[in-house]
Parts: structure tokens; sequence; C-alpha cells
């Protein structure tokens, strides 16, 4: 990217184009706010100003509008999922919500927490133990991911059916193969799926049952390579 001391018109256009494409996460705020005040203390002055020049000073303020719109829309949207979580804290829907938030800004820790002290206290939600299991795969802490499976192994047989428990699993059996999950190994990852095999809810569905097999069949393919 270029930068805003080296070569200011081309940041200019790099700005620009960031902005048609939406990435706002990606905007130089500190600079595009220093060229708004710059321009403020033009007007300020009552100096002369070159048509060209004004166009320059809207699409500075529409850039820089468009980036508080973006971040109060995005923090308001969090809000709003933090506030559904706290009256609900048991929905599985308004956890997941939150946790995937927390996750995508760099709030690791605080995601699995949410994940986990939700399952422990409703060990049927089978897709929130199995997306903080996923997350276990990537921290350094083989004690606590040998509680976590020991506790999904007690309990998938008799929790409550879920499409993101199969996603989940299929998340850490790629993990697991390429390399991403050191403290699961192939027996405990075949292990998980028999405890949903043995699992009505997810045994009367021939499509997931199906799905299940190939994922165990897998783990024996990956042992072979």
């Amino acid at each position: 990217m270029h930068t805003y001391e080296n070569d200011l018109v081309a940041w200019a256009h790099e700005q620009a184009n960031l902005l048609r494409a939406r990435r706002f996460d990606l905007l130089d705020i500190a600079h595009l706010a220093e060229e708004i005040d710059d321009v403020v203390a033009a007007l300020g002055t009552r100096l002369p100003i070159q048509p060209r020049l004004r166009l320059g000073i809207s699409a500075l303020y529409l850039l820089f509008l468009a980036f508080v719109l973006w971040q109060t829309l995005d923090i308001w949207g969090q809000r709003q999922q933090e506030l559904w979580a706290r009256q609900h804290p048991d929905s599985p829907r308004a956890v997941q919500a939150v946790a995937q938030t927390y996750y995508e800004a760099g709030y690791r820790d605080e995601s699995l927490k949410m994940l986990e002290d939700t399952w422990t206290r409703n060990p049927h939600l089978s897709s929130l133990g199995m997306q903080a299991l996923r997350l276990r795969c990537y921290l350094d802490d083989g004690p606590a991911f040998a509680r976590l499976l020991a506790g999904l192994l007690e309990t998938l047989d008799t929790s409550h059916f879920s499409y993101l428990t199969l996603h989940a699993l299929e998340n850490i059996r790629e993990l697991q193969a390429s390399g991403g999950c050191p403290h699961l190994q192939s027996a405990d990852l075949r292990a998980l799926v028999d405890a949903l095999l043995a699992n009505p809810r997810f045994r009367a569905r021939g499509g997931i049952r199906d799905q299940l097999h190939r994922i165990k069949g897998e783990t024996f393919i990956s042992e072979d390579g």
C-alpha cells in the first residue's frame, strides 16, 4: 500500500479505491482526518478555492462520513448482539453470534469462554461444545482440551441435533488432518463420530449418518497416508 508521506497522489487514489471496494477497515483514517482538518482551516481563512479542489474537499468529507457510518453500524450491530446474548444467555444462536463476533475481532479467549460456559450449563447443546473444541485446537493447553473432549464424549449421544455440530466436526477433522489440532488423535475423532452415531437424533437422518461415516473413513485414510 502507498503511504501518505511518500506519495500523496497515489495514497489518495488508493483511499478512493478502498472506498469503492467498501474496505473501510483498511482506510488511513488518521491522515484522512488530518486532511479534513487542513481543509477546514483553509475554509476558515476564506481562501479562494478552485472548483477542482472543492471536489476534493467534498470527496474527503464523503469518505470521512462513510467511515463514521460504517463504524457506527458496526459497533451498534455488536451491541445488539451482546444485548441479545445477555437477555438469552442459554440461547445457542445468540451465544454463537456473539462468540463469532468476538473471535473475528481477535478476542479468541473471550469467544472460547462464552462457548464453554454456555455448553457447561447446557451440555445438550452439542454445537457449542464442538465449536469450543475447534477453538481449543489453536491453543497450547492439552489438559483443557482433554477435559472438553471427555465432556463431549459423555454427552454427544444424548445431545440435541444441530447442523452446526457437523460443520464444526468437519472443521476439526480438517485441522487434525493438516496437523492444526495437535492434541487430537485420529482415534479421538472417530470416538466423536461414534458418539454422534449413537445419538438417535443424528443417526435417524440418512444424509447426516452418511456424512459421519465419511468423516470416520477419512480418518483411516489420513492415517494410511
